[in-house]
């Protein structure tokens, strides 16, 4: 659960004891993370300040990588944020300046500021399809195995931590609060949701796939079952035009209301399509124009989406 004076301090649930536990050779404890697997990995620095990476079974030691070449590591000044072991048995690594990967023993390095506008980096997530999120203090990097691109994200201030449930949904906990990707959509709650303050350092979820956040204000518990009613949609006849003009175009304006308020109007978000095409992203535009339409008959339709991620079943049509 921690490191207290170069030791690991273990914890018994079923005993509700604290243990400490010393590393062989004059090592000290420096960070550590959970593999994955049940196990942990910790980063072990020797008297003569070099380091390795070594994965704790409970009993034994086993040794993941001899030489990390990372200087910085003593209790206050330690530059490692992030540390996990890839799907593929690879391990990552972020610091304040790099991201470092070990694949089969070899040391690769990524400077993010190489590649974009960026600052410290702060934790790191590899999803369920392969890719890596490296969340920092200028939003998230993603990198796909060949190159790294900036996520289109809401204003983080900073990532600080995330995880991806089973369902897919990544949860991210920020300097605003705790957002999701659902579907392609950024869900954000703050305040308002009843988080004791906006800043969210960890974002976890437990044995039982349920969602904490730990604030500097106490921790909070997310209840999905506390909003389970969908917003309307609406469509105000006295604000829209039932022809478009001869070159076909066409802007339609709407609006919705959640059913308890617990999402403000101007806070929902819409998704809307024009005949039997896709649907559109949900985002918080509550009009739409299109240009080009062919002659004769044509239906638009608009849903709303409150901020647990409700969506009107019944959209609001207009046909024109």
């Amino acid at each position: 659960v921690g490191i207290a004076e170069g030791r690991l301090v273990i914890f018994d649930p079923k005993n509700e004891a604290s243990s400490l536990l010393a590393a062989e050779g004059g090592e000290k404890f420096r960070y550590f993370d959970n593999s994955g697997d049940g196990n942990t990995l910790c980063v072990l620095q020797a008297p003569d300040g070099s380091s390795r990476l070594v994965k704790f079974d409970g009993k034994n030691f086993l040794e993941q990588v001899s030489n990390l070449e990372i200087e910085r590591l003593a209790p206050g000044d330690c530059e490692i944020t992030g540390l996990i072991q890839a799907q593929n048995g690879d391990i990552w690594i972020t610091t304040y300046n790099e991201v470092i990967v070990f694949k089969d023993g070899v040391r690769k390095s990524f400077d993010l500021r190489n590649e974009f506008e960026w600052g410290i980096s702060t934790s790191i997530l590899e999803l369920n399809d392969g890719k890596f999120w490296i969340g920092g203090s200028n939003g998230i990097a993603q990198y796909d195995g060949g190159k790294w691109s900036h996520i289109d994200a809401p204003d983080f201030e900073t990532v600080r931590s995330f995880f991806q449930d089973r369902d897919g949904v990544i949860w991210v906990g920020s300097g605003t609060g705790v957002h999701r990707l659902v579907n392609g959509t950024w869900i954000s709650n703050s305040y308002e949701e009843g988080l004791p303050d906006a800043v969210v350092f960890n974002v976890i979820k437990d044995s039982q796939e349920r969602t904490w956040a730990m604030t500097s204000e106490g921790v909070s518990l997310y209840f999905p079952g506390a909003d389970t009613d969908p917003p309307q949609t609406d469509i105000p006849s006295e604000m829209n035009i039932s022809k478009a003009v001869p070159s076909g175009e066409i802007q339609i304006v709407f609006q919705g209301k959640d059913r308890w308020d617990y999402t403000r109007e101007d806070q929902l978000l819409f998704s809307y399509r024009f005949d039997d095409n896709p649907w559109g992203g949900f985002t918080k535009n509550n009009s739409a124009m299109t240009a080009g339409l062919t002659g004769g008959n044509h239906v638009f339709e608009v849903r709303a989406m409150d901020k647990n991620g409700n969506i009107d079943p019944t959209p609001a049509q207009w046909p024109f």
